[in-house]
């Protein structure tokens, strides 16, 4: 912490997981690796403190409960203004290096979000996740059934997820990882109005509004 303002973060990193009793076949697509780190930057503590103290105290003086529920009330509306008070001070929200792999994938993700008065959701900002291997685990799963002796219970459950990724395969552009391994990449933005943009290309159009029918978008490629 510096003056009125904090910088700083947490994290989780767990590598060589090996859980107990997982049938065989859901070994290959137990991630191995798990690192979840996130930060924060000029977060005005200070001020978020007296003013979260002061509304505290407010609701404990409070014997009457319609005095309670005014205070209730008060502090929903001090909550209201978290975001301008946030902006004001130039605080950035990030995800950095946040991943989760195995052998057979590499999920890996990175962003920020700086809030901004005025803006739609409080902020401006996005995310870039790089799902290395992807194309990979989708044939994976959708092969599941073929191996002699498969468990049905894995069998339906990795042809779900086949089609769920599959779905999202096809919102993904092809790129490579950290690795250069082939790789699906979904990098999201939003801006002040609200507008929220996937590989450059407008969500709401990709979800339907754009697309005859709502059809699915084909898979992007990295313009050359």
């Amino acid at each position: 912490m510096k003056g009125d303002k904090a910088t700083g973060g947490f994290g989780l990193t767990m590598d060589g997981l090996m859980p107990a009793a997982i049938p065989a076949d859901f070994m290959q697509y137990i991630p191995k690796t798990v690192n979840l780190t996130f930060g924060f930057k000029d977060l005005p503590t200070k001020e978020i403190l007296a003013q979260l103290g002061s509304l505290a105290s407010q609701g404990i003086a409070a014997e009457d409960p319609a005095k309670r529920d005014q205070a209730k009330m008060a502090a929903m509306s001090s909550m209201m203004t978290m975001p301008s008070i946030m902006a004001k001070a130039g605080t950035v929200f990030t995800v950095n290096n946040t991943r989760v792999a195995n052998a057979l994938y590499d999920f890996n993700v990175n962003g920020e979000f700086k809030m901004q008065d005025g803006a739609l959701y409080g902020g401006v900002g996005g995310l870039k996740a790089v799902f290395g291997g992807m194309d990979a685990l989708v044939t994976a799963l959708q092969t599941a059934g073929q191996k002699p002796g498969a468990d049905p219970s894995f069998v339906q459950q990795a042809t779900q997820a086949a089609q769920g990724l599959t779905m999202m395969q096809m919102f993904g552009q092809q790129g490579v990882d950290m690795n250069g391994k082939p790789a699906r990449i979904y990098d999201l933005s939003v801006d002040a109005t609200g507008a929220a943009k996937l590989n450059g290309t407008d969500l709401s159009a990709m979800m339907g509004g754009g697309a005859p029918g709502g059809a699915v978008p084909a898979p992007q490629t990295p313009a050359k």
